[in-house]
């Protein structure tokens, strides 16, 4: 497992803003999912480089545990090749 989970985050300050993007490491935690990776964000919103930013905002439709998985709107891709049709 690893001890960390490094995450690459796509910003705008405003719809017409140039983007950038903010590099964040977050400790690994059995259970994880992105709802509780992004909520560690906006606890401690620094980056990897220790310059304090802002938290990140987002969208959520279910914080239950017990629904059934959702699919995350995300524009990340994992580090693994995804499963054969």
């Amino acid at each position: 497992m690893p001890g960390t989970i490094k995450v690459e985050i796509k910003r705008q300050s405003n719809p017409n803003a140039s983007a950038t993007t903010e590099k964040f490491e977050i400790p690994y935690r059995p259970g994880m999912n992105i709802t509780s990776l992004l909520g560690e964000i906006a606890l401690n919103p620094v980056d990897v480089t220790g310059k304090a930013t802002t938290p990140v905002t987002y969208d959520s439709n279910c914080l239950e545990r017990s629904a059934a998985p959702v699919p995350c709107s995300s524009t990340a891709r994992p580090p693994w090749p995804a499963p054969p049709s």
